[in-house]
């Protein structure tokens, strides 16, 4: 539909461990990541749209815990670069990180765009606060927790490189 609105549209679907995706973003709305759930107030108290992202049953999304929807969150929005995959580059974050300028000049040619100017000044800058990646999953999420996401994403993370057996975040 998006696609369809914009036809010439250059587009790019950036994804990320669900594990470090998920830690990332309750880190930045300092929400725990090992409560079992979180209660609705709690939920609606977060800023912005956020509320929107926690709870994904307007999606469609299944689960009965915040883990779940996130994971699920994850797992839709994969479906989604799927069923565009020929109009739509996807781009590994961890790539990203490894060498951002290489990584964003390839990105533009496989987009059509000519690189005019040097961005090595610019590519750290830093655009949302860091999380705490040295904090690892199965502390920050605890075991039950990061069962339901690795559970909810296997098939993706497989299909993208990610192992889901690895032990430690970042």
């Amino acid at each position: 539909p998006l696609l369809d609105r914009f036809p010439r549209s250059r587009v790019v679907f950036i994804v990320r461990d669900p594990r470090d995706n998920l830690r990332s973003i309750l880190q930045r709305l300092d929400l725990p990541g090992d409560a079992e759930d979180l209660p609705a107030e709690r939920i609606a108290a977060t800023p912005g749209s956020w509320p929107l992202v926690l709870d994904g049953r307007w999606l469609g999304i299944a689960g009965d815990t915040v883990i779940e929807q996130l994971a699920g969150r994850w797992t839709h929005l994969l479906d989604v670069w799927r069923s565009s995959r020929d109009r739509v580059e996807l781009l590994r974050y961890e790539e990203f990180m490894r060498d951002r300028r290489a990584c964003i000049e390839s990105l533009a040619g496989r987009l059509g765009l000519e690189v005019r100017r040097d961005i090595a000044a610019e590519v750290d800058r830093p655009f949302q606060p860091r999380g705490d990646a040295s904090v690892g999953w199965r502390t920050f999420f605890g075991q039950r927790n990061l069962d339901r996401i690795i559970a909810g994403c296997r098939g993706g993370m497989e299909e993208l490189g990610y192992d889901p057996e690895k032990e430690s975040g970042s």
